[in-house]
């Protein structure tokens, strides 16, 4: 059997209103949520925001590693 990789992944869009009315959700699920303009993923009890290209990450919320070779863009500044 031959495997491909995925090249696209797209998730239904529900407004908040029709997110917050499907009556069963499982954890793990994902949706673009048309009133934030944002995908969201169901986390087993609440929505979450799913960060895009877009989005940042505050220095001060990172733990662990990070691997440098897959930083790029600016950092405090200076381009990597």
């Amino acid at each position: 059997m031959t495997r491909t990789r995925a090249q696209l992944v797209q998730a239904q869009t529900h407004t908040q209103t029709a997110r917050d009315l499907l009556p069963v959700v499982q954890q793990g699920r994902l949706i673009w949520n048309a009133t934030s303009d944002q995908p969201q993923m169901y986390d087993g009890t609440k929505w979450v925001e799913v960060f895009n290209s877009d989005s940042s990450v505050p220095g001060d919320s990172i733990t662990g590693n990070i691997d440098a070779n897959l930083l790029d863009g600016d950092i405090d500044g200076g381009s990597y």
